[in-house]
């Protein structure tokens, strides 16, 4: 089942001109695997010197995070915390691509929020993401744990303007399916076969009543 977004919290725009402006809005997690971001960005920052990234999140590896960034000795990388929800949407509209290392994803809602705010994705592929995007159409994917490959789709964006604005275009086009009212239909299609098949029982009104709601 689709995750949903509220699209009406986010301002789409083209990224015109597109900067070397990247943010990662994933959690500080072993699975989400921000070290390979900011390994990526290593490998950008070489080619393009003014090139910035937003972290957004917290979690247990912060402390591994920053002594990469250090380690790395890289310009550029803020750390900004956690965003109230009211609040993430300004990372996206400053940002001019979205990007991504995590190795184990189910359809994330950051992706979604990417789509909405109209910027490039650029991430690993894990099982569950190219429900979302598809390579060279509305994002591009890379082998989990593979920096230089994530590295090297970044560098192509920022080389190919164009493709960026398209794939950002393609994106957005496909956030119709991802609103709760295209979403609520699906729910209610398996709360009305659980309850064909009796396994709601009596529960049933209710739980049609909270998907329509």
């Amino acid at each position: 089942m689709p995750n949903v977004v509220d699209i009406s919290q986010f301002s789409y725009r083209p990224r015109v001109p597109l900067r070397p402006n990247l943010v990662c809005t994933r959690g500080f997690h072993p699975y989400y695997c921000v070290d390979v971001v900011v390994r990526a960005f290593a490998v950008v920052q070489k080619i393009f010197p003014d090139a910035h990234l937003d972290l957004v999140g917290k979690g247990p590896s912060e402390a591994e995070i920053r002594d990469l960034v250090r380690e790395l000795n890289l310009k550029g990388v803020e750390f900004a915390g956690v965003a109230p929800r009211q609040e993430i949407r300004h990372f996206y509209d400053r940002a001019d691509i979205f990007i991504n290392g995590s190795r184990l994803d189910n359809m994330p809602v950051s992706v979604l929020e990417a789509f909405a705010s109209g910027t490039p994705v650029v991430t690993t592929a894990p099982e569950g993401m190219s429900y979302l995007v598809e390579h060279e159409r509305t994002g591009m994917l890379s082998e989990p744990g593979d920096a230089e490959a994530l590295a090297r789709n970044v560098i192509r964006l920022l080389q190919e303007p164009e493709l960026a604005c398209q794939l950002a275009s393609n994106a957005h086009e496909q956030l119709s399916r991802y609103c709760w009212g295209a979403v609520r239909e699906q729910w209610l299609d398996v709360y009305h076969s659980l309850n064909r098949d009796g396994a709601i029982g009596d529960h049933a009104p209710l739980a049609e009543h909270r998907v329509r709601s």
